[in-house]
């Protein structure tokens, strides 16, 4: 039997101290190597022994009752769906974009980080493009790091994806097929983009975001909008979903952040519950803005005393993925989509914990 994985072991790790820079960098991509298995083929018992040390592998379970359990005996949140009544009432799930838990996390005190990969924490440094200018001991994102000290921060969250574009499918649930795991490398590879003035029908480039689902890589069950709407969960979408490729990027679209070449169809259960003045991913859009919309909206439809806020809202904050200086909109630095992005998960906490919602909100 002849096993071909296109990712191998997968990428590891691709800085701090233990890391070796090799000729192909430090990018995920060209980190990670195929790999061929040969085996003999199992009998029938065999691959049932296989097949139970692969779900060993992959997942730790125990029992309700089980003892490591007794620290959260007195969580007013249940363990599991059913087991008692939640006193969570409202969600807000909000999405961020291509930072690693090191570069932001890295000097929190016990939790498993590396501080050497901290460049967004306490204390940093740094230039623009040309060292013309410099800041000095700064705290990048300092919202972030105050809000894993006072409320809670996971230091062993695990993703499955590599890039944006595959993980913003994980993200609303819809598990990555064959399509999405071919056209993804290849999109990111290069020489897959599009040319708005070719004659030539067709696309390359299929490689969208922020939690935009393309036909060809629709689950038979669906998404997380599906599975909110099956289960009768009202909720309200801000830029999730919208985000297909190819696609034009101005400064101008502040409504939508996006202006698409193919008419792609959006989920029927978020057509309806999208905001239609809330951009989405585009680095031109300052997401100060994007907050000052989220605001305006939410007052509008639930800042009454006869409205109420659906259970769950879902919001993309993007900007934390960086993109080129632009000194003229306010962006001198690479890291100053950082302080942007910092501050808008600020405002927005901020805002929401003095709605009448925040005591029954996660």
């Amino acid at each position: 039997l002849v096993v071909a994985n296109a990712k191998g072991f997968g990428s590891g790790p691709n800085g701090g101290s233990d890391f070796q820079r090799g000729p192909e960098g430090s990018y995920i991509g060209n980190l990670m190597k195929g790999s061929v298995t040969i085996l003999d083929i199992p009998s029938d018992d065999e691959l049932k022994l296989l097949s139970e040390q692969v779900m060993k592998n992959n997942f730790a379970t125990s029992t309700v009752d089980s003892e490591q359990f007794d620290w959260r005996k007195n969580n007013p949140v249940p363990l599991y769906g059913g087991q008692k009544e939640s006193p969570i009432e409202h969600i807000v799930f909000i999405s961020k974009e291509n930072r690693t838990y090191d570069e932001v996390f890295g000097q929190v005190e016990g939790c498993s980080g590396d501080p050497s990969l901290a460049r967004y924490g306490h204390g940093v440094t740094f230039t623009n493009q040309d060292k013309s200018r410099m800041v000095e001991d700064a705290t990048v994102m300092a919202n972030h790091l105050k809000l894993a000290k006072e409320f809670a921060i996971g230091d062993n969250f695990y993703v499955d994806s590599d890039v944006s574009a595959d993980g913003h499918r994980w993200l609303v649930n819809t598990y990555p097929n064959e399509w999405v795991e071919t056209t993804t490398p290849a999109s990111y590879g290069d020489n897959r983009g599009y040319n708005a003035n070719l004659k030539a029908p067709g696309s390359l480039a299929m490689n969208g975001a922020a939690g935009a689902i393309y036909p060809e890589d629709y689950n038979e069950a669906g998404s997380m909008w599906e599975h909110l709407e099956r289960h009768g969960i009202e909720f309200f979408n801000f830029g999730f979903g919208i985000m297909f490729e190819p696609a034009s990027y101005h400064e101008s679209f502040k409504y939508t952040g996006i202006r698409h070449f193919v008419n792609y169809p959006v989920p029927a259960p978020i057509f309806e519950k999208t905001s239609r003045t809330y951009a989405t991913y585009n680095m031109a859009i300052p997401d100060q803005f994007r907050i000052d919309q989220f605001i305006k909206e939410f007052n509008e439809k639930w800042g009454g005393e006869n409205e109420n806020m659906p259970q769950m809202l879902t919001v993309i904050i993007p900007n934390d993925h960086g993109a080129g200086e632009r000194p003229d909109a306010g962006y001198p630095f690479r890291e100053s989509y950082m302080v942007d992005n910092d501050l808008a998960v600020g405002r927005i906490v901020e805002f929401l914990s003095h709605t009448r919602y925040w005591k029954n909100m996660a």
